[in-house]
């Protein structure tokens, strides 16, 4: 068991130096952000960028967006440790700014319960903070992070995800193994 935690401490040391890596962050206006219809979330159904609404509605239905609304109104910002990353990573996160910022988004997909916020909220929610890079530069991190993080991915979608990464960017299954910290 002490190898597994070692091991895992030297990949979460490799993601991080990966992540640090990137490029800085930019603001980018949140009307130009879409939700990511490729999302390993959304298992069980296609989606395009077209269904902007049906991936906020589903989003919010099953996967807990009202704890991030809850937390940016609580703590009255948007968290610019962590930036969303174009275009795969932090659709729970844009959902929540989303449904915070649009009184009619939230009534279109029958969001209750979003806190009003205010006009100096919402000035500071307008732009966030992105990465840009492809999903071939960053597959490692966000696997990392969301077959071992906060917030996991179901065994569906980490099994989407890895076949993904393996058949689109030919990453052999001992890399991504390795990648998402299920080595020893």
């Amino acid at each position: 068991m002490a190898q597994k935690q070692t091991a895992s401490a030297k990949e979460k040391s490799r993601i991080k130096a990966d992540l640090s890596s990137l490029p800085e962050s930019e603001p980018v206006p949140v009307g130009e952000l879409n939700l990511d219809p490729k999302n390993p979330r959304l298992t069980g159904e296609e989606y395009s960028v077209a269904d902007q609404e049906k991936i906020l509605k589903r989003l919010w239905n099953e996967f807990n967006v009202s704890e991030i609304t809850d937390s940016i109104f609580a703590s009255q910002q948007f968290w610019n440790h962590e930036p969303l990353i174009a275009a795969i990573e932090g659709n729970r996160r844009l959902a929540a700014v989303q449904l915070l910022l649009s009184r009619r988004l939230q009534k279109k997909i029958g969001a209750s319960g979003v806190p009003q916020i205010s006009a100096k909220l919402a000035n500071s929610l307008a732009r966030l903070p992105v990465i840009k890079k492809p999903r071939s530069a960053v597959w490692d991190f966000i696997g990392f992070k969301h077959v071992n993080g906060p917030q996991e991915w179901d065994s569906i979608a980490k099994a989407e995800y890895v076949a993904r990464v393996h058949e689109d960017y030919d990453v052999p299954l001992p890399e991504i193994a390795q990648a998402t910290g299920h080595c020893n």
